[in-house]
């Protein structure tokens, strides 16, 4: 425990703003490992696990837990053999899904407007939070126009699912019977 004897739960150690991807820990608790972002002080291990991950399909757990343990001390007042027994005793498979979920966002991640949107504008340079809403139509329609960001018709799950459903529709269109003319 630290000096002040706070127990050791998510609840008594997590620092103000603590958010993340959750994991159950050795403890049998349910901590969160904060958003691994494109920080430079990740950037070696990330790259290494990419790399890792690429070449042989696995993952090195000493370097797993390296990054679990920066991510859950971001979020979590924890000396370091707290974070340490915490991250050794959880289970492998879950701790490595929630720290590549963390440094590389989630594995399917939902394709909605607003990721689209937000997504088109940052990759342009533009802070989506800058652009009124009365503006924001006329600025995504630019870019799309420009060909500056993937077309929302080719991104949008909901608009993949509607015209899946159209051509289905239009391959399966029931056969109209007409009534023929007595004689």
């Amino acid at each position: 425990m630290t000096t002040d004897e706070t127990p050791l739960t998510p609840e008594d150690r997590a620092r103000l703003g603590a958010s993340g991807v959750p994991v159950v820990l050795s403890d049998g608790d349910t901590w969160l490992l904060a958003d691994g972002g494109l920080c430079n002080e990740l950037d070696d291990l990330r790259d290494r696990i990419d790399d890792e991950c690429r070449l042989t399909g696995q993952v090195d757990m000493l370097d797993i837990a390296n990054v679990a343990f920066r991510l859950l001390n971001v979020n979590y007042d924890l000396s370091d053999y707290e974070a340490s027994q915490l991250i050794v005793g959880a289970k492998h498979e879950a701790l490595s899904k929630a720290v590549m979920e963390a440094l590389y966002g989630p594995e399917h991640p939902r394709r909605t407007y607003t990721s689209w949107a937000a997504a088109a504008m940052v990759a342009n340079g533009i802070d989506p939070g800058a652009v009124p809403s009365s503006l924001r139509p006329h600025v995504l329609a630019q870019l799309e126009a420009m060909g500056r960001c993937i077309k929302r018709s080719e991104y949008i799950e909901s608009a993949e699912a509607a015209r899946r459903f159209a051509a289905k529709r239009a391959r399966v269109r029931p056969a109209i019977e007409t009534p023929t003319p007595e004689a």
